[in-house]
């Protein structure tokens, strides 16, 4: 079953196909289901998680396409309107993140959707929700009093092979493929798997093989994107309140507790954190522009309301220290068998030799411990 994904006026919309992984219930052999939205119309409960930029939007109006009587509308519509213009429909309820962030609600945002359902007669409804912004659990149970367990997906990524398709809408086949090869040679891969990261990436590159110079600058470049909240909704909750300067600070603050720390990621929550997942306001500092540069792109979720950076040590050290590299400083990886400590250090030095323009020279000529 193919679906549009469209991320520019000036980009051709492509049809490619779109994998989800059923999360719950969890099969009986412990081997995830994956198929096609239609492959799981037949429940009358269903959950759409996924990450920013993956379409979930476009997901649920090709879906609803394909159901007889079936409406696509925000979670904000829905709880507006009577009950009697929605009667004998199946319901696609979109944005369940967007109106938790637009009213501030909560939980309680989930029982005026309950109560409204119970009032239709509980009718056959899909709901779609950011993962970070899904409860797990407590809105999972809550679902469940509906009279049943609710079918929760996860809309997965693209596959490198839709990459290339997409690309090659814009590019002729033979450049689309230099394009991948050129981003994945940059540790983009996880631009290339996202519909809306990969149209950005598309843009940027222009169709005639160009890149940034160096890897610093596109870096640089890729940051200021990924930090970009393209939802509206999600725009306005932050609003004025965190300066975009503000907002870079705290990516790079939650990359570099991550690395030096040795955390895993970070909770939204403080009930979610744990020892390897810091609360976000255990930090510190600016904890509302921490808390909004956590659920950008820089960062990915994972499950119980927990993000986690989306490259993993190596690629952040290999954009970060490409002024090192530069230098012919070799900088360690994860897999080179180095004393964790001395490894901490030189990570360290890569870190304020890519954020600190003046004295980046003399810091690569030190030796590690000499930075401290």
């Amino acid at each position: 079953m193919p679906t549009f994904v469209r991320r520019s006026p000036r980009q051709c919309p492509v049809l490619v196909t779109r994998r989800l992984r059923q999360v719950l219930p969890a099969s009986e052999d412990g081997q995830p289901r994956e198929g096609v939205f239609a492959d799981f119309l037949d429940n009358r409960l269903v959950v759409l998680l996924g990450e920013p930029g993956l379409d979930k939007t476009t997901e649920f109006k090709r879906a609803a396409a394909g159901e007889a009587d079936a409406e696509v509308m925000p979670v904000g519509r829905f709880l507006s309107r009577p009950a009697s213009a929605m009667q004998g429909r199946t319901l696609y309820l979109d944005g369940l993140d967007e109106h938790r962030a637009r009213t501030g609600g909560g939980r309680s945002v989930m029982d005026h959707i309950l109560g409204k359902l119970e009032e239709l007669g509980i009718p056959k409804v899909r709901l779609s929700c950011r993962t970070a912004d899904w409860y797990g659990g407590s809105d999972t149970r809550m679902l469940s009093q509906l009279g049943r367990e609710p079918v929760v997906l996860e809309l997965l990524p693209l596959r490198f092979e839709d990459a290339v398709f997409i690309a090659a809408a814009r590019l002729d086949d033979a450049g689309a493929r230099a394009f991948i090869a050129g981003a994945r040679a940059r540790n983009l891969d996880p631009w290339l798997l996202n519909p809306e990261l990969l149209g950005l990436l598309l843009e940027a590159h222009g169709g005639d093989g160009g890149w940034p110079a160096t890897r610093t600058a596109l870096f640089e470049s890729a940051r200021a994107q990924l930090l970009t909240e393209l939802n509206d909704e999600h725009a306005e909750m932050v609003g004025d309140s965190v300066s975009d300067p503000a907002l870079s600070a705290a990516a790079d603050w939650l990359s570099a507790v991550a690395l030096l720390a040795n955390r895993m990621g970070f909770a939204l929550h403080p009930n979610q954190a744990d020892a390897e997942f810091t609360a976000i306001q255990s930090l510190g500092g600016d904890v509302p522009a921490l808390s909004a540069a956590a659920r950008r792109r820089p960062f990915s979720p994972v499950e119980g309301r927990r993000v986690v950076p989306r490259h993993d040590v190596g690629a952040e050290i290999s954009i970060w220290a490409d002024f090192a590299l530069s230098h012919g400083v070799q900088v360690a990886r994860r897999d080179t068998g180095m004393p964790k400590p001395v490894m901490m250090l030189i990570t360290l030095q890569a870190t304020l030799a890519s954020v600190f323009c003046r004295g980046r020279d003399r810091a690569w000529r030190l030796r590690p411990i000499s930075v401290l």
